[in-house]
């Protein structure tokens, strides 16, 4: 089967004229609205998502330190690799790390990020399904709920990984006989995803491999020729750590450096919580969004076979029927008769199953592209496995390509799974893209409006304005009234980019104090430095741990950490939620403080 009609190519029936479809506007109208959309949103919100509070602040952070002369590695802990942190120094440098700086060097890789990721699925899915796809993206991961929003991620590592690793998969998609450098360039683009952030350099890695399990013997020469430019970018990357003058010891126990050392101490209940599975009804929660889908994928076959007139009524019948039961059964059990379906928990499994679809199906056009996508997909929602949560931290970047390998599985795959002829599986794609068009822009139209953040208060800084809750406001007006630039801070347990935005210098190494972070061993090394020279000031938040599965800092741990700041400083100024300390003219000693 070719043409058109092939599977995986974009439907017939929904392609307007030849010379329509041939014009720069319609076939960038998808790029072109995304970008319309998030620029005038932008625009709109006028910076106030803009909150350092938590794991954002962590890199406006690491970044004002670095300017400092302070080396990543060795004197400030990091478990990334190390090109986002240099590239957060290059381009802030310029602008004095500014609020400004800091909302564009994060909202660009976001919009790349959205941008390749439409230009990727182009072979597969049309024009009005791309914009469909636009809409989506907006809602579940660039404009998604905080703190899973990409223009403000957990971590921009993260998302400039994806956007290297998205470049690599576009140039496996365009890859042509004898034009061998392709290879070389897919794979270095894969080995900067690597020098970003680890994991999601190797998944680009193995994407790009795809070709292994379509085209064997042919593959061999891509597969070393991306191996090659994959090793060269990852080694300079390895010697760019190495030549920070870290210890292997040290980027393996105190940086957790991945792979040099596994998740930290404590953190594993946390990760599984992440990932959906310690949610107490986990399977029947996913055996009922199952049911849900089936159900409409029913309703919406039924309806394009009457539509296509289909002779073979008693295909319609048996449809029926099944519908049928699938209501009564519902209504049996006291559940809603419409579908609701909530499909986000199976993310992963719908990822990998079109990179398995694919390389079963050997007529299918773009088998390479959709294996690599499909595999990368599932291999970065890994994180969040079987996660209903769209707003954790995790989820933005979890949700970016899955949400592509959705519309690709439903548009491409379930629509073409209506037993019956041509014209009703084309009718059944539309109707697909009827229902999902309008459901992707108005998720799309709460996430640009959530993103003004009406509730947030702005508090003007040095580096500029930043928005936050009104507790945390607060905070931030009363630290930047107590405290004065130059002075050494010790920050816990988080930093919320306060040394950068007042100008403070961190005395720890470690760019939070969290648990598995701050473990026995950081704990005792910390002690040592503070008390051979004590800083200026102590900021201590109330920052629960429950995620953990531990008390909060001084009680489920760094209890000594917190026994000599009793010891050794005295509060001056409470605030919401936080207390600011000056040391003691006399330490006390500890029976003095029980």
């Amino acid at each position: 089967m070719t043409g058109p009609e092939a599977p995986g190519a974009p439907a017939a029936a929904a392609a307007p004229p030849a010379g329509f479809r041939s014009s720069l506007g319609y076939r960038f109208a998808p790029e072109i609205l995304f970008f319309a959309v998030t620029a005038a949103a932008g625009v709109w919100a006028a910076g106030r998502w803009v909150d350092p509070t938590g794991d954002p602040g962590v890199w406006w952070s690491l970044a004002g330190r670095m300017a400092r002369g302070e080396r990543l590695y060795r004197d400030v802990y990091l478990q990334y690799g190390p090109l986002s942190p240099y590239l957060f120094l290059l381009t802030g440098k310029p602008f004095a790390f500014s609020r400004s700086w800091f909302l564009l060097a994060n909202w660009i890789p976001a919009l790349g990020a959205g941008l390749l990721l439409l230009r990727l699925t182009r072979q597969f899915l049309t024009a009005a399904e791309r914009i469909a796809l636009a809409g989506f993206l907006l809602s579940v991961s660039i404009f998604a709920a905080r703190p899973a929003r990409l223009v403000l991620p957990y971590s921009p590592a993260a998302i400039q990984a994806v956007c290297f690793a998205l470049g690599a998969i576009l140039v496996l998609q365009s890859r042509r006989p004898g034009r061998a450098w392709r290879g070389y360039a897919a794979g270095a683009l894969a080995g900067l995803a690597l020098c970003a952030k680890q994991e999601i350099g190797v998944a680009a890695f193995l994407a790009i491999c795809a070709p292994i399990a379509t085209d064997r013997r042919r593959a061999a020469g891509w597969t070393l020729r991306c191996l090659a430019g994959f090793a060269a970018v990852a080694t300079l990357g390895a010697l760019l750590i190495l030549g920070t003058g870290a210890s292997v010891e040290s980027l393996r126990l105190d940086s957790h450096l991945w792979p040099l050392a596994s998740v930290p101490a404590g953190w594993g209940g946390l990760f599984r919580r992440v990932a959906g599975l310690s949610t107490v009804d986990r399977v029947h929660s996913l055996a009922s969004a199952l049911w849900q889908m089936a159900k409409l994928t029913l309703a919406i076959s039924i309806v394009a076979m009457l539509l296509a007139r289909e002779k073979r009524r008693w295909l319609v019948g048996a449809g029926a029927a099944l519908l049928a039961l699938f209501l009564a059964l519902d209504l049996a059990r006291g559940q809603d008769l419409l579908p609701r379906t909530l499909p986000m928990a199976w993310s992963m499994t719908v990822a990998f199953s079109i990179a398995v679809l694919a390389w079963l199906d050997r007529r299918r056009k773009g088998r390479d592209v959709l294996i690599a996508l499909g595999g990368f997909a599932g291999l970065v929602a890994l994180r969040t496995a079987f996660s209903w949560d769209p707003s954790g931290p995790y989820s933005g970047i979890t949700h970016l390509a899955t949400t592509a390998t959705w519309a690709i599985f439903i548009l491409c795959f379930v629509s073409g799974w209506v037993p019956a002829g041509p014209d009703s599986r084309r009718r059944a794609r539309t109707l697909w893209l009827a229902l999902l068009l309008p459901v992707a822009w108005a998720g799309a139209a709460r996430a640009v409006y959530a993103l003004r953040e009406p509730g947030r208060v702005p508090v003007t800084t040095p580096r500029g304005t930043i928005y936050c809750a009104a507790r945390a406001a607060a905070q931030y007006e009363g630290i930047g009234r107590e405290t004065r630039p130059g002075e050494r801070a010790l920050l816990l347990p988080e930093t919320h980019a306060l040394d950068v935005l007042y100008g403070m210098r961190d005395v720890s190494p470690l760019l939070g104090h969290l648990p598995g972070w701050l473990d026995e061993r950081a704990e005792r090394r910390l002690l040592v430095r503070l008390q051979t020279n004590p800083p200026d000031v102590v900021v201590l938040f109330e920052r629960p741990t429950r995620e953990f599965g531990v008390e909060a800092f001084g009680r489920g741990y760094a209890e000594a950490l917190a026994g000599w700041i009793d010891r050794s400083y005295v509060r001056k100024v409470g605030l919401p939620g936080a207390v600011i300390l000056r040391p003691r003219e006399k330490p006390l000693s500890s029976s003095e403080i029980h």
